[in-house]
């Protein structure tokens, strides 16, 4: 894409008065129509917390929607990414990326999940390409994940999807610089079981 200077936005967590904003952003960047239910559950206090807006100034030109999800059989509680999106005009710029680091960031922490995930559509190459430079593998292939997709022209089209899952050790570059200064001791501490390792289990 055109090499541009990233873009100086503020990363917020979301309040009850971005709503209407948000449900507009998303009704223009998304062909799939994201019913009130969505909505209703991104504000609830634990998934709140993990969706974030982007500002340029007063204007809001990207966001990165969160929702926990319990997995039945495992009873595993897994972060998924609904939707991260931004306003063509300022793509390109680091704006995505920044607010998936700033969602991440808060989760990184709690050790609460077993691990970050997100659904793209089979055709929508660029984002494939994005969510891989920053550590996410597909892992499966899901079949007609987008019922209610409308046809949109010039924008991706299939009904079917891949499951994006984050690869733990390589949150953003971050475990990879961790391995390369690693002392023997630190490596000791990743395999004791507890905590630590919670976080490192694949599902």
């Amino acid at each position: 894409g055109k090499c541009m200077e990233p873009l100086n936005v503020t990363i917020r967590q979301i309040v009850p008065e971005d709503l209407q904003s948000l449900k507009q952003l998303n009704a223009n960047l998304f062909p799939v129509k994201y019913p009130p239910k969505f909505y209703h559950e991104i504000m609830r206090a634990e998934n709140r917390e993990n969706t974030k807006l982007a500002f340029l100034g007063d204007e809001l030109i990207g966001a990165i929607c969160c929702e926990i999800v319990k997995e039945r059989e495992t009873k595993s509680r897994r972060l998924c990414i609904s939707t991260l999106g931004v306003k063509s005009k300022y793509q390109g710029r680091g704006v995505g990326t920044k607010l998936l680091h700033s969602c991440l960031e808060s989760t990184r922490n709690k050790n609460a999940y077993a691990d970050t995930f997100l659904h793209v559509q089979t055709d929508n190459l660029d984002a494939i390409k994005f969510y891989k430079r920053l550590g996410f593998a597909s892992k499966k292939y899901v079949k007609n994940y987008y019922r209610r997709m409308l046809i949109i022209p010039g924008v991706p089209r299939s009904k079917d999807c891949f499951e994006m899952v984050l690869e733990k050790s390589n949150s953003f570059g971050v475990g990879e610089k961790r391995k390369r200064h690693e002392t023997p001791e630190d490596s000791k501490t990743v395999s004791k079981p507890g905590a630590s390792v919670q976080k490192l289990k694949k599902v």
